[in-house]
């Protein structure tokens, strides 16, 4: 509606608001008016707010983007609300003509607290008509009146809250003055009141003492002298809502004060791929200097970031700034870029920047050392190639291995060294893993956190180093680049062994004599070859040294003291020398190198330097030092190598070890009698055993006394324990019917003859009867599948079926038997899957146990007797096996007959 047209109505409302006015002065007699001061100048409000350009009624409304709106009142655009009364009669409004002539109370009424039902208030924003409760639809203030008046109230308002308000101010009072505010400038716009000044709280004091009407002055008048200063309109953006529907319009109105321009900074890391989800670097505490001048020496402000990389605003006056650095924040190199800002009234700049995290660039993760020499380079056979080292990357620091807190890594690698023994942090070096870091540069490197590094494989000759290296790589310095990476020496504890050789001599007569007086082979060498050339010449003792059965035992040697044999390394060169004592005995223990073990992993050449008179000197022979602190024994007799010798149970269909311990045997010599041994000898839980006791070269046999659980007892199983130098002068076929050992006859004196006991496993059958139900006869052509009850395992622990693997699938023949191929003993179930013509499908299972009885038992048998029911003919219906659903339709409709047929009958006796 255009501003003469809301005159004209006004024109039309004022003589009977007059006349309204003398008819209450006539009703209450003939009352002189009073004395009444102005709270404000009408004229001088008018002209205030005429200064103010734009302000304006909108005939047209138009849709406006709504998400450009920053300030939100308490309502908002596009809502329903309903409101309401929040509380009656909470103080008097009046409507006051000032003349010439003195003043004229036009009209006065109780106003009430308007809001809504959730409780915010709302102002009338039409005086012109009644009030209704109800529901009421919201619009943008800025679609009916210009962004100039929006902006007036809302500077007055904030006028009021800042400077009128006090502490002795009630809520009502606030509310009507803030209402008196909103009338104002509407009527200013809408010309709904010429002439008119709107007064509350004459008379009236607040709590504090204060009066009311002075209040209502200094907010009205006041207020608008200071919402109309160009310079103060520049700091607000205000916001307006109107709720139009049944009854006069309200409204609310809202302000935000923005005097200077905002800035502020968001940090974010250069290298989140380093920084996400790690503890060792945080986006707290960064702090920016806001200087006026590009030399950064005039500061106007600081900014400092939370954890999210965030700061707070800071308020400046518009204009060019420059922001620094001052402090990085935990973990990240100073950002050493100096930004320019531009900030404008009333706006906020967020300046975006970000750092780089700080890494260690590390080629070299760590190096090898030998714990015994402490040098970087392997010793004897031994070899720093190959070792592999699991590297585990923490974002935190922890003085600890992390693990054992539960803490997971970010990354792990797993590296091998070369020949050097230096574990590089390269892919060509890297066996597994995850992909590694790099730095702004490309390099690769270790973020700032807690490296673990363990050796998960030894190199060749080496221990495994079982320590959990934890070593921290922390921050320094403002660069990118740091440098805190110590790299560990990893020691290794080279695998150490010693060497213990027995020297014997074959006791003969004149030996015994001699050397039953204590004579080493050192002394008396003349009354030794004397003693040497009378067994030589003594036919009796020639032959008894020729004949081929004899078997010397302790009683018939003699230890031979003083003999030298050297221990040579096949890799360094290196020798050392060891000698018998009063027992024949030379150890290598004698050197004193080691407590661990005097020889290091390696092969050596063991040769006889001294060899007593009358004895043939003995072939040199390899030795190979290669299990930790083991000492490698060896009896030397006459140039006979004793020779160490391990069974191995195997099964004979698979050929796979039979881990079974308590398999008992006996060693029997080439006539297979009996040879006694010190001890029992059975497997252990590997499925092997070594005898304790040497042998020399010769035919041997073990015979099996007790068979493994599931097995039969084998045959004997013969081998020969031979020298390379008898082997040149006899070649055997060592070949029998049955087992066979698996022979590593060309000994020398470090190697073992590994005999392979072969046992043919217990095999299981089941027999199937079935028969009729009600003859008793054999039942053909019945199908039943064997099915495997349980995990079947062979004897060697192989995994030979899964429950429910089916095994085998059988059909009866003619006299209703079936029987199942050989099975592995364990428990079967048997399921009949198709019945013949004319016999109910059984829908049990049977459940077969095929257990083991004895070791001379090759097979058992279990034998398992089904009956099946007949099926019982229906006239007309021709059934087959397997069909019985077929017939239920023609049971139901015999069945549904019959009930129709009762029914009738029943009504007929009825």
């Amino acid at each position: 509606m255009k501003r003469k047209k809301w005159k004209r109505v006004l024109r039309c409302l004022l003589p009977g608001l007059s006349i309204f006015s003398m008819a209450v002065t006539a009703v209450a007699g003939e009352i002189k008016p009073e004395e009444r001061i102005p709270m404000y100048d009408r004229e001088k409000l008018e002209e205030v707010l005429g200064q103010i350009e734009g302000m304006e009624v909108k005939m047209e409304t138009q849709e406006k983007d709504r998400s450009e709106d920053e300030i939100q009142p308490y309502a908002s655009a596009g809502e329903t609300v309903t409101s309401t009364v929040l509380k009656k009669g909470i103080g008097s409004i009046e409507m006051i003509r000032y003349t010439d002539n003195g003043w004229e109370n036009l009209k006065s009424w109780q106003e009430g607290l308007l809001g809504l039902t959730n409780g915010d208030w709302a102002y009338c924003a039409d005086p012109n008509q009644t009030y209704k409760s109800g529901q009421k639809q919201c619009y943008n203030a800025a679609d009916f009146y210009s962004e100039e008046t929006i902006k007036t109230i809302g500077m007055m308002f904030y006028f009021f809250d800042t400077r009128v308000k006090c502490e002795g101010m009630s809520k009502e009072s606030e509310y009507l003055i803030k209402q008196c505010i909103v009338w104002s400038v509407l009527d200013h716009v809408n010309g709904w009141l010429p002439g008119i000044t709107l007064e509350y709280g004459n008379g009236l004091n607040d709590g504090a003492g204060h009066g009311l009407a002075g209040h209502m002055a200094y907010a009205v008048y006041d207020g608008a002298v200071w919402a109309a200063d160009a310079k103060n309109r520049e700091d607000f953006f205000c916001k307006g809502i109107l709720m139009k529907g049944s009854g006069q319009d309200l409204a609310q109105w809202s302000y935000e004060y923005r005097p200077k321009g905002t800035v502020s900074l968001k940090k974010v890391s250069a290298n989140p791929e380093v920084t996400d989800k790690n503890k060792s670097y945080s986006l707290q505490g960064a702090e920016y200097g806001v200087y006026l001048d590009e030399s950064c020496k005039q500061q106007a402000g600081t900014l400092t970031t939370d954890e999210n990389g965030i700061s707070g605003e800071q308020f400046l006056q518009a204009g060019t700034y420059y922001i620094k650095e001052l402090k990085t924040p935990k973990g990240y190199a100073r950002d050493t870029v100096i930004h320019k800002v531009v900030l404008e009234r009333g706006k906020d700049t967020i300046l975006t920047v970000s750092d780089h995290p700080q890494l260690n660039p590390v080629e070299i993760v760590l190096e090898k050392a030998d714990q015994d020499t402490s040098a970087k380079q392997p010793i004897g056979a031994a070899e720093f190639e190959g070792a592999e080292f699991q590297v585990k990357y923490y974002g935190g620091y922890y003085e600890e291995d992390p693990e054992k807190q539960g803490k997971k890594p970010l990354r792990t690698w797993t590296l091998k060294t070369d020949e050097k023994g230096i574990a590089r942090l390269t892919e060509q070096q890297k066996v597994s893993g995850d992909p590694f870091y790099q730095t702004s540069e490309g390099e690769i490197g270790l973020p700032l956190g807690t490296i673990t590094i363990q050796e998960t494989q030894a190199p060749k000759g080496y221990l495994r180093n079982e320590e959990t290296i934890v070593t921290r790589i922390r921050p320094s310095g403002e660069e990118e680049r740091v440098e805190t990476y110590s790299i560990p020496v990893v020691k290794e504890t080279v695998i150490r062994g010693d060497l213990q050789i027995v020297k014997y001599a074959k006791k003969t007569e004149y030996v015994e004599e001699l050397y039953g007086k204590g004579i080493s082979s050192e002394k008396g060498k003349e009354e030794a070859d004397e003693a040497v050339k009378a067994s030589e010449n003594n036919e009796e003792e020639k032959k008894k040294e020729t004949d081929g059965k004899e078997t010397v035992d302790a009683e018939s040697r003699i230890p031979l003291a003083g003999i030298i044999f050297r221990i040579t390394s096949e890799e360094t060169g290196e020798c050392w020398d060891i000698t018998t004592d009063e027992n024949g005995i030379a150890t290598t223990k004698q050197l004193k190198l080691c407590e661990r073990g005097n020889l290091v992993y390696g092969t050596y050449i063991i040769s006889e330097l001294n060899p007593p008179k009358g004895y043939h000197r003995i072939d040199p022979f390899e030795v190979m030092i290669s299990e930790n602190q083991e000492t490698l024994s060896y009896q030397v007799e006459n140039e006979q190598i004793l020779t160490m010798v391990k069974l191995v149970k195997k099964d004979a269909v698979s050929g796979k070890i039979i881990p079974a311990a308590k398999a008992r045997f006996q060693l029997l010599d080439q006539d297979k009698q009996a040879i006694p041994l010190k001890e029992s000898v059975e497997t252990d839980e590997s499925g092997s055993f070594t005898l304790t006791q040497k042998l020399k070269n010769g035919i041997y046999y073990f015979r099996e006394l007790t068979a493994p659980y599931g097995y039969l007892k084998g045959e004997d199983v013969k081998f020969e324990i031979q020298t390379e130098e008898s082997m040149k002068s006899e070649k055997k076929n060592q070949s029998e019917a049955g087992n066979e050992a698996k022979e590593e006859n060309k000994t020398d004196e470090a190697e073992t003859v590994v005999v392979e006991f072969k046992d043919v496993p217990v095999m299981g059958r089941i027999e199937i009867l079935k028969t009729d139900a009600t003859t008793g006869k054999g039942v053909p052509d019945t199908t039943l599948e064997i099915l495997a009850a349980e995990n079947i395992l062979s004897g060697d622990g192989t995994l030979v079926a899964k429950t429910g693997d089916g095994i085998e699938t059988l059909t009866t023949g003619k006299d209703g038997k079936a029987k199942s191929k050989e099975l592995y003993l364990g428990k079967y179930k048997i399921k009949e899957t198709k019945a013949k013509a004319g016999y109910i499908l059984k829908q049990e299972d049977y459940l077969v146990e095929l257990k083991y009885k004895d070791q001379d038992t090759p097979l058992v048998t279990e034998k398992v007797t089904i009956e099946n029911e007949p099926i019982t003919d229906i006239p007309g219906v021709s059934v087959k096996t397997g069909d019985l659903f077929e017939i239920f339709p023609y049971i139901a409709a015999c069945i549904l007959a019959g009930g129709m047929i009762l029914r009738q009958w029943k009504r007929k006796g009825r």
